[in-house]
């Protein structure tokens, strides 16, 4: 039986926006990704020289490299947003990113959009929320 990532534990307990800014957006991950595809790139090395019965594990381990250095490109020099399509409607130019505006609508009833910095506390982790209720009920 498989356990749950900590990712799919935050995510379930909170929400996307939790696990992408405690474990998907922390420096560590993109540590893991290189790393993880070091480990790749040593094993389809560990096959030199590559015989013909060795393509389909060679592509399938550059396949993987290739999402894993897409995935921190992405990571790092992206842009994440939203962008909602109806059926019917003529397309949008309007891309939702995830970050804190302030919107404001002048005198001619035109919207616009500050960026803004709100002050918020973060989610305790599960396990420090498991932590406090031992300690809060007297068992540690």
């Amino acid at each position: 039986m498989s356990r749950p990532s900590p990712a799919t534990i935050y995510e379930s307990s909170f929400d996307a926006k939790v696990a992408r800014a405690y474990i998907y957006g922390a420096p560590w991950f993109n540590l893991w990704l290189i790393l993880l595809a070091a480990n790749l790139t040593v094993s389809a090395l560990s096959r030199w020289p590559w015989k013909k019965h060795h393509v389909a594990f060679l592509v399938t381990h550059l396949g993987i490299i290739t999402l894993l250095t897409g995935s921190l490109i992405g990571r790092i020099w992206g842009t994440e947003g939203t962008i909602t399509l109806f059926k019917g409607d003529p397309p949008t130019n309007r891309l939702l990113v995830d970050q804190h505006q302030l919107r404001v609508r002048d005198v001619d009833g035109i919207m616009k959009g500050f960026p803004a910095e709100f002050l918020h506390h973060p989610p305790t982790p599960p396990i420090i929320r498991v932590i406090l209720a031992f300690w809060r009920a007297g068992h540690i």
